[in-house]
């Protein structure tokens, strides 16, 4: 299906295109990550909820679309974070909405000291009817990040080298049980000193060539 843009969708009704954003923002769409442009699939539910705030604009109603979110409330931080971000734009390129922070029973961390099983690791997101999985890598999964790094784990190994252990053990584990991982780095984005996302344009494009194969 064909990606359309709110700017795209203003142009075409003679509408300014940032003030077509900020009535999709005064909608407080359930699924909208903020930051994250507003591109969706030509006729999904999304695509619906762009035209109806569009209807209400052009008709002097501006409508509030409050739809659930499925994103678990992790608090300000996680929504706005570059993590949030990217998954945000997987959910446009796939035409749905990942579950956040899903855990497998078959995806677990290191025994206990006592022996007992591990804790089930979270995945950034999962997309059950694709049976993909979705990892984004910030800066401590590709660099060292001084004193966090070196402080020991239940486990008794530095939480730099259990975050490379995990990050290994998911990429083995999931594709044994029929599940397919796509990983993004931040330094495939265009970034800050920071090592922030800077967000532009261009991240759709990076996003939908790793997720070409899994477009319906």
């Amino acid at each position: 299906m064909r990606l359309v843009t709110a700017a795209e969708i203003a142009r075409a009704h003679g509408l300014d295109p940032k003030r077509y954003r900020q009535a999709l923002r005064d909608a407080r769409l359930g699924w909208y990550i903020h930051g994250a442009p507003w591109t969706v699939e030509e006729g999904s539910p999304r695509h619906r909820d762009l035209l109806r705030v569009l209807d209400g604009l052009m008709n002097g109603k501006p409508q509030r679309a409050a739809l659930p979110t499925r994103e678990p409330a992790t608090g300000a931080a996680r929504a706005n974070s570059d993590e949030a971000y990217v998954i945000a734009l997987c959910d446009a390129t796939l035409g749905r909405t990942a579950v956040r922070q899903h855990k497998f029973d078959f995806l677990r961390g290191d025994p206990t000291a006592q022996g007992g099983r591990g804790r089930m690791l979270p995945v950034d997101a999962w997309y059950p009817d694709l049976a993909l999985v979705i990892e984004y890598r910030e800066r401590q999964h590709s660099e060292a990040v001084g004193f966090f790094d070196r402080r020991l784990t239940c486990s008794g190994v530095p939480r730099g080298e259990q975050r490379r252990r995990y990050d290994l053990h998911r990429r083995e584990i999931l594709p044994l049980h029929g599940i397919g991982l796509v990983e993004f780095d931040y330094f495939e984005f265009r970034h800050a000193a920071n090592r922030r996302l800077v967000r532009s344009d261009a991240d759709r494009q990076i996003v939908l060539d790793k997720l070409r194969d899994f477009r319906a």
